[in-house]
């Protein structure tokens, strides 16, 4: 009975601070201390709890709702209740839908993290993506709420940093977030003009050559000793300009230690594409951080290497589908780039869904890459 009226507590506690903006902090603050008082009484009689706290490398992002006080200066408190929390709620399902979790939500501000209930090779990429995906939800709310109430400035900033943090052990128990890692997101959201999203340099070096960037001037960090090189993002990077980007800016450095894989996957291209191959699939597992894209980008290098000499080819193409788009068809969640290889004979259809046709008829190569989560 005790343990559910706790929880019915913490449930009214949190409703409460949702509402800071539209019913500002006197009239929340005076609601909350009787709830408070009681939720500590109880508190005080349960049995002390030892927290749990895991160290993560995590990817932290912030985001600001940019109009709302104008908002509040021009409407009712009921009418900005509405637009704002319809706005989290969106915000929150695309967070969730790429594979983050809302920690926080502080007036029209959200904190996010990306790999903070366990790590994956692709996390600051999500983080990335979601980000992008907030700035799209609030440009399509700006035109509602301009539409709907007469009024412009209604937008977003998010801010996304990479690093160590401490999950859980904190007064706000399992979603507490500590470490330096949190501030610099935090400073990334505040110095990002309204409508962009900023990353640190700690992020950039996890997702370079997958989406266009501008680099900003320095910016400055409380606690940080040296200014960081920050990047305003622009938009995902086409596949086919990507490239193989890793270590500096510019440098495209080989691959080593990874000679027998390559071998093997060389040697069954190798009979895809002889005058009598057949069709072959070749599966890369491994845990997050050992180099599985890395080896299939030096496949997809290679593949183009085996139409040399040859005059025409066929497309293969390559598909890839991320692990927050399970709910969307194949087709509108595939990413495709296409590399030339050896001819693929289809007479009367050249055309790329034809080439796409024979392979799966059995007469050009299938590549997947299949992942574990670690």
């Amino acid at each position: 009975m005790q343990d559910r009226e706790v929880d019915a507590l913490r449930e009214a506690v949190a409703a409460l601070q949702t509402q800071r903006t539209a019913l500002g902090d006197t009239l929340v603050d005076a609601a909350l201390a009787p709830l408070l008082e009681r939720l500590a009484a109880l508190d005080a009689h349960q049995p002390p709890v030892v927290p749990v706290r895991r160290l993560r490398q995590v990817s932290v992002l912030f985001l600001a709702i940019v109009g709302s006080t104008q908002l509040i200066e021009h409407r009712e408190p009921e009418d900005v209740q509405s637009i704002v929390d319809g706005a989290l709620a969106a915000f929150t399902g695309l967070v969730k839908q790429h594979g983050g979790e809302v920690l926080r939500y502080a007036g029209d501000n959200i904190k996010a993290a990306f790999g903070a209930d366990g790590t994956r090779e692709d996390d600051a990429e999500r983080a990335v993506n979601c980000g992008l995906a907030l700035l799209h939800e609030a440009r399509q709310r700006s035109d509602a709420v301009l539409q709907a109430h007469g009024l412009a400035g209604f937008d977003a900033r998010v801010g996304i940093h990479t690093g160590a943090v401490v999950r859980g052990g904190g007064v706000e128990q399992d979603n507490s977030l500590s470490g330096l890692a949190v501030n610099i997101a935090a400073r990334m959201e505040q110095a990002a003009p309204p409508g962009t999203l900023r990353i640190s340099m700690d992020t950039y070096r996890l997702v370079q050559g997958r989406f266009d960037v501008l680099e900003q001037p320095a910016l400055q960090v409380k606690g940080l000793q040296a200014p960081m090189r920050t990047f305003l993002v622009q938009g995902v990077r086409e596949r086919r300009l990507r490239g193989l980007r890793h270590g500096a800016d510019g440098v495209t450095t080989a691959m080593i230690g990874r000679d027998d894989e390559l071998g093997r996957l060389q040697r069954v291209a190798s009979a895809v594409w002889a005058p009598q191959g057949g069709m072959a699939t070749a599966t890369v597992v491994g845990h997050a951080g050992l180099g599985k894209s890395r080896l299939g980008a030096e496949v997809a290098r290679l593949a183009a290497d085996f139409d040399h000499g040859l005059g025409t080819g066929a497309r293969v193409l390559a598909v890839r589908c991320p692990a927050y788009g399970e709910r969307r068809s194949l087709s509108s969640g595939t990413r495709s780039s296409s590399a030339r290889c050896r001819p693929c004979v289809w007479p009367g259809r050249p055309d790329f869904g034809a080439a796409s046709r024979h392979r799966r008829a059995g007469s050009a190569g299938a590549w997947s890459k299949r992942t574990r989560r670690a």
